[in-house]
């Protein structure tokens, strides 16, 4: 990239700074367990986890709210959660993050999604899930629509005329493959295949990240862009499709174009696979 392009994402992320970016879906408790393998269990062939420490964080569409203030955006949140300690947890971490306004809405039906990691020597040695697949009761669902309405009037980018069809979609190729009905191995096969979800779906653009390659921008106006990859070694790709929709989005309320927005985002997922962990 040169120091021109730099030089203007540089300008982007300040004015980031007053962008304001609605985010709606589900939020999940994430946990990390550490600790440190030493030997294998008598009673079966697995190891043994000394645990160490434990951290919990907002995952889900909470990491992309977390990515969004990181960025240093403001974010209207808005998301069901369980009438449970996890949610209660959940509750009392965004309330305490600085830039994030949310509205979280209890349905005593379900249960909050846990999902639970065992890290050692920087490897995950299993994840747990706690979560409930019941469809959202209707009181439930009201008033997260209700909640999104009133959130989308201070938030930048309310265009209803949207709605018809979504302006950008970020599939990984596993799922533009699987949207698409079509193969996704290399460029032309990428850009046939996203150029097929916007006709038939009625999508603006889409933003395909390719893991290793990097990225590729598909527009409904017919211009293409392949973003590549910054080279950086990858530790973890848990939440990194998350930093992609912040940073996308937040570039977008701040009014730059797409082109520039999806240059930013791929910064973004160069360093979140650095680390380990969301």
């Amino acid at each position: 990239m040169s120091r021109g392009a730099l030089v203007d994402l540089l300008d982007l992320l300040e004015r980031i700074g007053s962008a304001r970016v609605l985010c709606v879906g589900d939020v999940m408790l994430d946990r990390f367990v550490y600790g440190a393998v030493e030997r294998i269990s008598p009673e079966a062939p697995i190891p043994v986890l000394r645990v160490g420490r434990e951290a919990a964080m907002p995952g889900g569409a909470g990491n992309v709210v977390r990515n969004l203030v990181a960025l240093g955006a403001h974010a209207g949140f808005v998301a069901p959660i369980g009438a449970d300690a996890a949610g209660a947890e959940l509750r009392a971490m965004l309330a305490q993050m600085r830039g994030v306004d949310a509205t979280l809405i209890d349905d005593g039906a379900r249960q909050t999604t846990v999902k639970t990691r065992y890290i050692a020597g920087g490897q995950q040695l299993l994840r747990a899930d706690s979560e409930s697949d019941a469809m959202l009761g209707a009181a439930a669902r009201e008033r997260i629509l209700t909640a999104a309405r009133s959130a989308l009037a201070s938030c930048q980018g309310a265009d209803y005329r949207r709605c018809a069809g979504a302006s950008v979609v970020t599939p990984n190729l596993r799922e533009l493959a699987l949207a698409s009905g079509m193969p996704t191995a290399g460029d032309e096969q990428v850009v046939a295949a996203s150029r097929k979800l916007i006709g038939e779906c009625g999508i603006e653009a889409v933003l395909a990240t390719r893991s290793g390659e990097g990225m590729s921008l598909i527009e409904r106006d017919g211009r293409v862009s392949h973003v590549r990859a910054e080279a950086r070694a990858v530790f973890d790709v848990a939440g990194a499709g998350d930093t992609v929709v912040a940073a996308i989005a937040a570039a977008l309320a701040a009014g730059a174009p797409l082109e520039q927005a999806a240059a930013l985002a791929n910064h973004a997922a160069a360093i979140v696979v650095g680390k380990i962990v969301t």
